[in-house]
């Protein structure tokens, strides 16, 4: 199915207004969109009590209502054959769970299904891609400038008043469970940025590097790309840089372009000789001192990047039936919470410790169908596989942003992007 180009989507409009229903229909239309990307950023951090300090966001129950109120005006449709792939994954998975451990939680489960459905469905009228795109590139400025805004003013205006929601709002409407407002460094008064919306800085510079992507696969606007970058910086977070260059990667492999390959390289050879040089700099200390995070089981990046093998090694590795299916739905956090190394709750070591390498093979291959049926460039859809691993696979920043770029809006074959990198 080929999206509806900007001419015909205006007529439709003009349209609509005339009549109730198609106007009505015009507006479902529209949030099936905006909600997905408003939940994934703009409102990211808020949440219903009791749920919200556990870790759950208002995206998913109103990802799942847009979602039905979509079905009810004929707005969705059921995409057959991912509706089975999906029906078949996680029926297993809810076959795995009579073997599961005692600590398994239905909450847990129940979560994972219903943050999935929408892979299921796709939009039966999709306005055009290239609107899209230029609606995530504006969503994308909006947090980039209130970010560098946030960074910059705290010297100002002191870390208080630059993150209000932390600070003002009632706590039991804010997601729990992340780090949203942290210090450049231990024992540093300097905050680092999470656009003041995004959850924690790790998930705001890796909306930055989306954005980054996204606007050279576009329009390449130098600015744009300058202030997402210095944006990102200003998270004090690897994340996003890593999302970036893994992504940059791809699309050099893709294109040929061997001597972005060699610039990569030769770029990431620099920052790492000026991080040992002058690590005694501020700015450039932080870094360096992130770079050997991987080796300091007291590091995030220890946790979140190597902590969940020792994990394994501990306690799945052991048991061979544990291998095979897992500990069962939401185990991780108790046994995380028990692991003699510190771990975080990454996508790839969650499902495997959930769900064993059987459970692990089918929902990574359900995802893996979803995202490669999609006719969007190869390397957004890896960015945002990168990116559901890096924020979890409960975590619904990726999921959304995936639903609308990726599985309800099909680009089609002309989709105003390049896969060309100049």
């Amino acid at each position: 199915m080929s999206a509806t180009s900007p001419a015909v989507w205006d007529a439709a409009v003009d349209a609509g207004r005339a009549h109730p229903v198609r106007h009505l229909q015009w507006y479902v239309d529209k949030g099936l969109f905006w909600v997905p990307v408003l939940t994934a950023t703009f409102l990211s951090k808020f949440g219903v009590p009791p749920l919200a300090p556990s870790g759950i966001s208002i995206a998913i129950p109103a990802i799942l209502a847009i979602l039905g109120i979509g079905l009810v005006f004929h707005r969705m449709v059921v995409e057959p054959r991912a509706a089975a792939a999906y029906m078949f994954v996680m029926g297993s998975l809810f076959a795995m769970q009579s073997v599961a451990d005692s600590r398994y939680s239905m909450l847990s489960l129940v979560l994972l299904v219903m943050l999935h459905l929408p892979y299921a469905f796709r939009m039966a009228h999709p306005p055009s891609y290239v609107r899209v795109i230029r609606a995530i590139q504006a969503v994308g400025l909006v947090v980039a400038v209130l970010g560098f805004l946030q960074y910059t003013l705290q010297f100002v205006l002191g870390p208080k008043l630059v993150f209000p929601l932390e600070n003002f709002f009632p706590q039991s409407f804010i997601v729990g469970s992340f780090n949203q407002q942290a210090v450049v460094s231990y024992g540093a008064s300097t905050y680092r940025a999470n656009g003041m919306v995004m959850v924690e800085p790790s998930v705001f510079s890796q909306l930055m590097a989306l954005s980054i992507l996204i606007e050279l696969l576009t329009r390449r606007r130098l600015w744009y790309i300058a202030l997402a970058a210095v944006s990102m910086l200003m998270s004090y977070s690897g994340t996003g840089l890593l999302l970036l260059t893994a992504s940059l990667v791809v699309l050099a492999v893709q294109r040929g372009k061997i001597a972005l390959l060699s610039a990569l390289f030769g770029a990431g050879c620099v920052l790492v000789g000026l991080g040992a040089v002058f690590k005694e700099l501020p700015y450039l200390g932080i870094f360096a001192h992130r770079l050997g995070e991987f080796a300091s089981p007291t590091s995030s990046g220890f946790a979140r990047f190597v902590g969940g093998y020792y994990m394994f090694d501990e306690f799945l590795w052991p048991d061979p039936v544990r291998t095979l299916v897992g500990f069962g739905a939401g185990t991780f956090k108790f046994y995380m919470n028990a692991a003699t190394y510190p771990v975080s709750e990454m996508a790839i070591f969650k499902v495997i410790f959930e769900f064993g390498l059987l459970g692990a093979l089918l929902y990574f291959g359900l995802l893996a169908y979803c995202f490669g049926r999609s006719r969007a460039p190869l390397v957004l859809r890896v960015s945002l596989v990168i990116c559901l691993i890096l924020s979890g696979n409960l975590f619904p920043f990726a999921h959304a942003l995936a639903f609308v770029l990726l599985v309800w809006i099909d680009p089609g074959h002309r989709h105003g992007m390049s896969t060309r990198f100049v």
